[in-house]
């Protein structure tokens, strides 16, 4: 089952010039990625969870790599501007999964529980979509989504390009 979802998700980072050198396990309880960025810990049960942008294995994996996005650029962590649009990425991880609501300034209720779950969910959505902000831009308007996180997408996508 990974096997087909990381070779489609290869695929879509592919075309965003993005590339990361992973291996997946099997979690036993939830999904999660090393420290080093090398591994990820997949659990197929959370492609059921209700809290991220969307309920699909695929969309674990591009979150986790999402974490490895910052793993890799650590420079992220100090960014002003990332503090601003996501939250301190340096506070300690100790997420708040105390009951979410809806929130039009986050993406999704999972990007709520820590800023570094705000900027992996958004990272997962971007490369979900391959960078297509116009179709980004219209989720987003469809979901009720606030400029907040728009400026969010678009800090993103202008990043991604940067490091082509």
């Amino acid at each position: 089952m990974f096997k087909v979802t990381t070779s489609r998700v290869n695929r879509k980072l592919a075309k965003l010039r993005l590339h990361f050198d992973y291996n997946i396990k099997k979690a036993k309880l939830e999904s999660w990625s090393s420290r080093d960025g090398k591994i990820i810990y997949l659990n197929p049960e959370d492609r059921k969870s209700r809290m991220m942008a969307k309920e699909s294995q695929q969309h674990i994996l591009l979150h986790e790599l999402g974490h490895i996005f910052v793993i890799k650029h650590k420079r992220l962590k100090k960014d002003p501007e990332v503090i601003k649009l996501f939250g301190n990425l340096n506070s300690p991880y100790r997420r708040n999964l105390s009951r979410k609501y809806e929130n039009s300034d986050f993406i999704s209720h999972y990007a709520q529980v820590h800023p570094e779950d705000n900027f992996a969910e958004v990272f997962a959505v971007y490369a979900n979509y391959e960078g297509r902000m116009k179709q980004i831009e219209e989720m987003l308007k469809k979901n009720h989504k606030s400029r907040k996180v728009l400026g969010q997408f678009l800090w993103l996508h202008k990043l991604i390009k940067k490091l082509k």
